[in-house]
Parts: C-alpha cells; sequence; structure tokens
C-alpha cells in the first residue's frame, strides 16, 4: 500500500474541506506555460518569497499559454527551483496571502493599481502560514518543490481572461532566490510592501507553474486508496496488441449527484510507478445503462445505453510524467474530443475503450477487486471484438474532470414540460424584468461551482428567429426563500449582487418538435458568478430586456407542476416592484457558446414566395465549424447570391420598386446557393478559433434570381449585421 506525501495530502485534505461532495478528488497536473513543461524556462525570478522584503508581486497568465480551452477546477499551484541559478533553501515556513482571479486585463496591458486587474470571480486561496521543505534542485528542469495548497478550488476558463495570482507576504524565511520562469505569454507587477495597493514595477515574466486540477473518482472509495490489483487492459499491452475494454460504472460509485458535463477521463498507473508516456490510437464511447455492473453482460453492446457517443477518436498521445505516490494522483488524462453529459439519476457511466495500436513502453494500470457497483468486459487481443470476458467486481479507478450542469429543475433537463398554457413572455417575448430564485436542491447541485452561462427552452411556437436582444443580467445569492419572495425586486437579491451580463443575445432561426429539450437561447456571462450551492441555497437570477430586433419568443416554465421555486414579473424593465408567482422558467446555469450576434435590420422586397429572409445557421461565435448562412421563402431552386459589406446603407435598385442593397458591398459577394424547391439555401463558412477575429462586425444580404419579382428579376432580403464573438 502506498502512502501519500505529506505535501500531496495537504493538498488534499485541504480541497476535501472546501468541497461539498461526498466523494474525495483525483488530481492531474498542468505545466503553465505548457513550453515549459519538459525543458528549463528562459528566465528566474526571485519573486515570490526571495526577497527580505514585505512585497505585493501579481503574476498573469494568458489563456494561450495554458494548451487547453475548457473549465477547470484548480485545487492548488506548485513552483519549482531554476536549474541554472538556483540560489539557496533550507526547511521554513513562508506566511503569505494568495488571491485568485481572471483578469479583466490583457497580459500586456496590466494596470499599476492591483485590484483593477482582478475580475469578479476574485477569491482567497491561501492565507496564513505554509510549512515547506527544503527546495528540490540539481536538475534542469527540476521537479515542482513548492506546493500550495487552496483553500477554495477556483474554477478558471483560459478563454475568459488570464490567470491571476496575487501574492501579499511580509518577510520571507526561508528566504529563496531562484525560480524558474518564463518571459513570453505572462507578466507581472510588484511593489515593496504587502499592502500597497498601486504596482512600482512591472514585471516582464512570471514563474513556471503547476496547476493542479481536481476531478471526482469512481468508485469513490478509491479515490484517495490504492486498488488492489493491477491490469494491463486497456493501456498496459505492448503496440501491437489492440483490444477493448469496456466498464460500468454504477450511479452510487461517484458520490456525486446532478448532472455532469464531462470534458476529461483520467487513469493512474499502479503503485505510482512512473508513466512514461504513450502514443496510443483510440476510440473511447461513454454511455448511460441501465444494466448494472453486477450484471454486466460479456457482449460489449449489450451494456451500452441510447445515448452512447464517441468522445475520442484518433491519436492520444499520452505525456511521460514521474511516479507519484500519491493514489489521488491520475496521470494518464485523455481530453475529449466531444463532451459528454452524465446523470447519476439516469443510470451508470459506460466507458467503452478500443485500442487499434500503441506506441512507446507500457505500464500496468492501478485496478479494483471484488468492488460493489464497478465490473468490466475485455478482449484482449482485438479492438474491434463483439464479446469478451465479463469481470462483475473489477475495474479501473476512473476520474472525470467535469463541470455542474445545473438545471431547474434538474428533471426538465431532457423532459420538456407539455402542457397547454406552459409558457411566458419574460424576457424574450416582451419588454421586461424578471427575476426567478433557483434553488440547490431542485438542481441537485451541492458544490462550489461558477455560473458561466444561462439558457431556456423555447415553449409555444415551433419555428421562431432570427432574433435579437438588449438585456442586462443580475446575480447573487438570494436574500429570500421562493415562499417569502418580496415583490420588490432588490429585496430579493444577497449582498453579492453582480451586474454579470449588459449586451445584446441573438438566436436563430430555429425549427424544433414540442418534445426538443434543447436549451436553444443562451446567454455567454460577461463574467462569472460564484455560486456556492451549499452555503446560499438559492440563486436570485434578474433579467431585463429593453428592445428586441425580430419575433418574440416564448420560454418554458414550471406551469402546473410543484418545484421550490418562484419568480416576480413586470413589463416595465425599470420597475422596483412587480407581481410574485409560483413559477418560474426553466433554466439551465452552463453552457458552451459565446454570444455570436446576428441581427436583423431593413426590410426585403417580395417575390415569388414572399419576401426572402436572411438567417444564418448556428451563431458566428468563434469557433464555429458548423456555421452557413441561410436563406428562406426565396423563389425554388433558383441562384441566391450573399451579398457581403462593412458599412449601412440603403441603395434602391433601378426597375425594382422597393428593393434595397442594404450595405455598402465593400467585400463583394461570398457565393452562390441554389435554393431548394420550398426556396431555401445555405452557404457554409467554418468559423476559425482565432481570437484577433474577436469584434468583428461584417454584414450580409441575398439577392435572389427571381423573374417574377420585377422587371429586374431580382428580389432581396433584409439584411444581418453579423459580429463574431470569441469565446
Amino acid at each position: 500500500m502506498r502512502k501519500p506525501t505529506l505535501l500531496i495530502g495537504s493538498v488534499l485534505l485541504s480541497c476535501l474541506a472546501l468541497s461539498a461532495q461526498s466523494t474525495a478528488p483525483s488530481t492531474s497536473r498542468q505545466v503553465l506555460p505548457t513550453s515549459a513543461r519538459y525543458s528549463e524556462g528562459s528566465t528566474v525570478t526571485a519573486l515570490p518569497f526571495g526577497s527580505s522584503l514585505s512585497r505585493h508581486v501579481l503574476y498573469a497568465y494568458d489563456g494561450s499559454t495554458t494548451g487547453y480551452s475548457a473549465p477547470r477546477r484548480i485545487g492548488g499551484i506548485a513552483l519549482r527551483c531554476d536549474g541554472t541559478t538556483p540560489g539557496s533553501a533550507s526547511p521554513g515556513t513562508y506566511n503569505f496571502t494568495l488571491k485568485v482571479s481572471t483578469g479583466r486585463n490583457a497580459v500586456s496591458a496590466l494596470d499599476p493599481v492591483f485590484a483593477n486587474n482582478h475580475g469578479n470571480d476574485l477569491i482567497t486561496a491561501f492565507n496564513g502560514a505554509l510549512s515547506v521543505p527544503a527546495a528540490l534542485t540539481g536538475y534542469a528542469p527540476n521537479q515542482f518543490s513548492l506546493w500550495i495548497p487552496f483553500s477554495a478550488a477556483f474554477e478558471w476558463d483560459p478563454r475568459n481572461g488570464p490567470l491571476l495570482l496575487d501574492f501579499a507576504y511580509g518577510v520571507s524565511a526561508p528566504a529563496f532566490g531562484g525560480w524558474d520562469a518564463e518571459s513570453s505569454g505572462v507578466a507581472g507587477l510588484s511593489a515593496n510592501s504587502s499592502s500597497a495597493t498601486t504596482a512600482t514595477a512591472s514585471l516582464a515574466l512570471a514563474p513556471v507553474i503547476e496547476i493542479q486540477h481536481l476531478g471526482l473518482v469512481s468508485p469513490s472509495s478509491l479515490a484517495t486508496v490504492e486498488g488492489s490489483t493491477s491490469t494491463a487492459y486497456p493501456f498496459g499491452l505492448s503496440g501491437a496488441i489492440s483490444s477493448r475494454s469496456l466498464s460500468i460504472h454504477d450511479p452510487g460509485t461517484w458520490g456525486f449527484t446532478g448532472a455532469q458535463q464531462i470534458s476529461a477521463l483520467a487513469w493512474r498507473t499502479d503503485q505510482g510507478i512512473q508513466f512514461p508516456g504513450r502514443a496510443l490510437w483510440i476510440r473511447i464511447t461513454l454511455s448511460t445503462t441501465s444494466v448494472s455492473a453486477a450484471s454486466i453482460s460479456s457482449t460489449f453492446a449489450a451494456n451500452h445505453g441510447s445515448d452512447q457517443t464517441v468522445v475520442f477518436d484518433g491519436h492520444l498521445s499520452a505525456a511521460a510524467g514521474s511516479a507519484n505516490t500519491s493514489p489521488g494522483y491520475f496521470d494518464l488524462v485523455c481530453e475529449l474530443q466531444q463532451s459528454f453529459v452524465y446523470d447519476p439519476a439516469s443510470g451508470g457511466l459506460v466507458v467503452d475503450v478500443q485500442v487499434q495500436s500503441g506506441a512507446g513502453v507500457p505500464r500496468s494500470m492501478d485496478c479494483g477487486s471484488g468492488i460493489t457497483g464497478i465490473g468490466r468486459v475485455y478482449h484482449s487481443s482485438d479492438s474491434l471484438a463483439a464479446m469478451g470476458t465479463s469481470q462483475p467486481g473489477v475495474g479501473m479507478p476512473l476520474a472525470l474532470r467535469s463541470l455542474p450542469l445545473a438545471t431547474m429543475p434538474a428533471s426538465a433537463r431532457l423532459t420538456p414540460n407539455p402542457r397547454t398554457g406552459n409558457q411566458t413572455s419574460y424576457p424574450f417575448n416582451t419588454a421586461s424584468r424578471s427575476l426567478q430564485l433557483v434553488s440547490a436542491a431542485e438542481t441537485r447541485v451541492s458544490q462550489p461551482f461558477f455560473v458561466r452561462h444561462l439558457r431556456f427552452r423555447p415553449s409555444g411556437a415551433l419555428t421562431s428567429g432570427p432574433s435579437t436582444w438588449a438585456m442586462t443580467v443580475d446575480l447573487s445569492s438570494a436574500a429570500t426563500t421562493p415562499a417569502n419572495l418580496s415583490s420588490v425586486f432588490d429585496n430579493n437579491h444577497g449582498g453579492d449582487r453582480r451586474r454579470v451580463f449588459d449586451g445584446m443575445v441573438s438566436m436563430p432561426l430555429l425549427t424544433r418538435l414540442a418534445t426538443d429539450p434543447e436549451f436553444l437561447i443562451e446567454i455567454k456571462l460577461d463574467e462569472p458568478f460564484l455560486w456556492n450551492a451549499g452555503t446560499a441555497p438559492y440563486l436570485a437570477v434578474d433579467l431585463r430586456s429593453t428592445s428586441r430586433t425580430g419575433a418574440g419568443v416564448t420560454i418554458e416554465t414550471t406551469y402546473f407542476q410543484t418545484f421550490d421555486d418562484g419568480r416576480i414579473t413586470s413589463t416595465n424593465p425599470n420597475a422596483s416592484s412587480g407581481t410574485t408567482q409560483n413559477v418560474a422558467a426553466v433554466l439551465q446555469l452552463s453552457g458552451e457558446h459565446q454570444n455570436g450576434l446576428a441581427t436583423n435590420y431593413g426590410a426585403g422586397c417580395d417575390g415569388l414566395n414572399g419576401r426572402p429572409l436572411c438567417a444564418t445557421v448556428g451563431l458566428p461565435s468563434l469557433p464555429n465549424p458548423d456555421f452557413r448562412f441561410r436563406v428562406l421563402q426565396a423563389a425554388g431552386n433558383a441562384p441566391a447570391v450573399l451579398l457581403l459589406g462593412l458599412s449601412n446603407a440603403n441603395i434602391a435598385l433601378p426597375l425594382a420598386p422597393g428593393c434595397a442593397v442594404l450595405h455598402g458591398l465593400e467585400l463583394g459577394n461570398a457565393g452562390v446557393a441554389i435554393t431548394d424547391a420550398a426556396g431555401n439555401g445555405t452557404l457554409a463558412f467554418a468559423l476559425r478559433s482565432d481570437l484577433s477575429l474577436d469584434g468583428v462586425q461584417f454584414r450580409t444580404q441575398w439577392a435572389v434570381l427571381d423573374s417574377s419579382a420585377n422587371s429586374l428579376g431580382i428580389a432581396t432580403s433584409d439584411a444581418q449585421l453579423l459580429t463574431l464573438r470569441f469565446f
């Protein structure tokens, strides 16, 4: 049985104390900047701690230096000594405060006033004394030896802004003068007093750090305990052997409730032996199943549920890692190509791994035997095998990196309310103000998490949009309960109220079924809001809709259903009071997309099928490889030319009464779509992930060849102003 080291154990204990989950977290690690993962950084710094003076030091790490682009929960960081000028160090104690946030300024434009750089997600991650061993030196690069456990996990999405580490400390003991550092994609500020509010120096560098990411483990009993056996399936076989291994993890093995959106899977080596790194050609399929681990079938397909999804298919380059004696550390990490939503209330999780071939030195992986709630079926020589050997009670400990997919109410995530009259005009069908309370119990979320999106499900009309709204959103930990909801809006807000969105929201043209469970209206907040569901049982969501372009949309509510919810509404966006009701909008506090905008303006002219409509398939978010321009209500089987411009205009067309070009045509045309018999057509226009395009605007309009329209033989659509948005 291996034993966790003192430092790693302290990190885990700290994370456990702040986590409302009933399972211990796993850890995986990421070096920041990633360019220094395997090599010495380009420079060296004495800060933090390498001074006999009191200091205030802030470091900023640009999101591009991470190597990933999704939210992660950070449970701690580590520093390493410089490999060429390590200085000296001895065991001792550091006394300091570390605050962490997502920066509101670019790394290249830090404000000299420390506080002006922090976002609204600022937390105090450490405050007190940290006992440290002597720093490890003698290598280039050295191991990360100074571990700083976070007292509260911090969720950072590198697309939202840089990661800020804000240190304030007195005289260092022991003083140390040589941390490994990098100078690309990072920056910093410093001042010669822990209480200084304004920097006296700018720093063109930052220490190389190792981020500890937190995850959730099944079976939870093995989260920080070594399994009783080891296995070669599926990652420990030689590269020439293909294999297939499917495991079932019953709902009770996870120790959490509520849906989670999974973005990565991780496993660990047996007994903490070094993971040498491997190249694997692999396919991973996930699904939710009603089959229990105890009754796992030897037929692979029989174990899968109807939602089976290929989440990774290709070359997995698994980086080498040093030996780690902590069983909480999971060293083989697979970043999923497609996220997967898993809800324990719906059944067990199936993980089906097909390894076609591999390269690198095999290593045995940790495995549990005789464990209730897990089971596997495997074939040792064929990744495409239909049947294998089943082993109930046997399986590898599996860690998920995931975030809550909180839906209010949780039962509505996949099941729309079909009741007649189950829709509301607030806030997407009328100018209005509406405030509702979201119950932590009803969402089945207990852990603290950052709310980054609000998503709503349309109800009523089956075809609607395209539409754009001007809105604001305020969030707070509610000061009341649904049973005691005040008719005065502000009386329901807690002291942490924040304006988290103030801008425009678009929804493309949508055609849906009444049973469609998708939340098609999505607002990405300007700033994330930390909701600690364990201490604040209700979240207040306050929306104001001040204007709209395009058709209004009604959204689903909890009408004729009994939940712990309530709301206040008014048709005046600036109202201070309104009408209380014991229903609320069905709402999801999670999402994936950005607020790309497609706002219609102007008017087209009549053709064979009426006035052509300018629309899109999806929104102009970066990236959106499936984005398409769309024309509707045009003449059937006709060429439609997409015109592109930059400036607003209204240029009348001769011989075509009522027809006009509604922009300056500066960009010419994007191509021709041939409409179908109903007069609908599209043009593909994949949008790449390019931060330099964030905020770029251009205009579109369709010109359709239509001999019945006028003497010119052209019918024009209305126009759209498109705004590209990066996450």
